[in-house]
């Protein structure tokens, strides 16, 4: 497969925004090495029309429910399910505003997503840790009850990014988006079914990369 053809597929796609458009250059881009099969599969299970009609028999979200869809990204691995959690845990970040911890190990577990070094295992095992005593278990603060459910998903969050074996990491994971949840019914902002397509939407970005997610919709 030529540059020269994909080029021509990608222009094409940007001109008209259309879905299928978007599935050819998708498949080619996969046939090319470009992208892998497995991220082309999480991005047609999470719902993107362009994924789907690329690999029209992939299986499909069933529920709206964030702890579900979290618990059915095992099959994409550890780095999958940290990316989900991050996506859950820093859509209620607000709630712990007045604490730096949480935001800060929900940080270190994005990079180690993007960076899957020891370097970032070691600053994310260090962060989790602070959040873990900003929930207020080490060291009982009294914060609002929307909290100390943050402060714990952070937590998770960045453990899960730490730890190994994999079932560690996913469970982890879990827990993170568990708590997330959490803090979504006692925070108020945001229902249940928002978080979830929170997590999608970021989910299909890292699967596939901003530059072939923004341009779903035609232009103009």
């Amino acid at each position: 497969m030529s540059d020269d053809y994909l080029r021509q597929l990608e222009a094409r796609w940007r001109e008209t925004g259309d879905a299928p458009d978007q599935a050819r250059l998708l498949l080619e881009r996969m046939r090319a090495g470009l992208l892998g099969r497995p991220r082309l599969e999480l991005a047609a299970f999470l719902g993107h029309e362009a994924a789907r009609l690329a690999l029209p028999a992939s299986p499909a979200l069933d529920g709206a429910e964030p702890t579900r869809l979290q618990d059915d990204l095992w099959p994409w691995g550890k780095e999958a399910a940290v990316a989900g959690a991050v996506a859950a845990t820093h859509a209620v970040l607000l709630a712990a505003a007045r604490d730096p911890r949480p935001r800060r190990a929900v940080e270190a577990a994005a990079a180690w997503v993007h960076c899957p070094c020891e370097a970032h295992v070691a600053q994310a095992r260090r962060a989790g840790d602070a959040a873990l005593e900003a929930a207020g278990i080490s060291h009982p603060s009294g914060q609002p009850s929307s909290a100390r459910p943050v402060a714990l998903a952070a937590h998770h969050t960045a453990m899960a990014a730490a730890a190994w074996p994999a079932p560690v990491a996913l469970k982890h994971a879990f827990r993170a988006v568990k708590y997330a949840e959490e803090a979504v019914v006692a925070a108020g902002r945001l229902r249940r079914e928002d978080l979830t397509a929170i997590m999608c939407q970021a989910l299909t970005l890292w699967a596939l990369g901003p530059e072939h997610v923004s341009a779903e919709e035609p232009p103009g």
